[in-house]
């Protein structure tokens, strides 16, 4: 049996700046959708700084990082339309030159994997109908819609959970 080209680890101080140019590039698929999308770019480059705060990890694909995923914990920091006792899924992104290649699932599974060993009981997440990739695996792997969140930049949002 072959090994997966995928690994997934813990985020490290040197991944800043590539975690950083991936997000930008995975969010700059949709810059046509956002009202201001050099507002909105300029904020998610500094999506390294998440880990600050709470976990974040990567996804290598054969050594490379190719993708990130924040997980906040029960009670951790999070924007206010997300319920306070449960865990956030924050910007799962992947460099948009390896999708196709399970890196965000391998993300996602991480992060419930990660939830369910730390018995969160649910988690939340927040994605918009425009994310034609990443809502429908959220939606293969249990999530289901909660409510409206507010818009980002013009771009509506919503709120999914998947309990555990």
């Amino acid at each position: 049996m072959t090994a997966s080209p995928i690994q997934i680890r813990d985020f490290q101080l040197a991944d800043a700046a590539r975690v950083n140019e991936i997000s930008v590039a995975a969010f700059g698929l949709l810059s046509h959708r956002y009202t201001d999308w050099s507002a909105m770019r300029d904020r998610i480059a500094t999506t390294s700084r998440l880990a600050a705060e709470m976990p974040m990890f990567v996804a290598l694909y054969n050594g490379t990082v190719a993708g990130s995923v924040a997980l906040t914990p029960p009670g951790g920091p999070r924007p206010d339309f997300f319920d306070a006792d449960c865990a956030v899924i924050r910007m799962l992104v992947v460099d948009p030159a390896f999708h196709g290649k399970g890196i965000g699932s391998a993300l996602l599974d991480h992060c419930i994997e990660t939830a369910r060993r730390q018995n969160y009981g649910r988690i939340h997440l927040h994605t918009s109908t425009a994310m034609e990739v990443a809502l429908p695996l959220y939606l293969r792997r249990g999530f289901v819609y909660l409510r409206e969140a507010p818009p980002v930049m013009g771009l509506d949002y919503s709120l999914y959970e998947l309990r555990l």
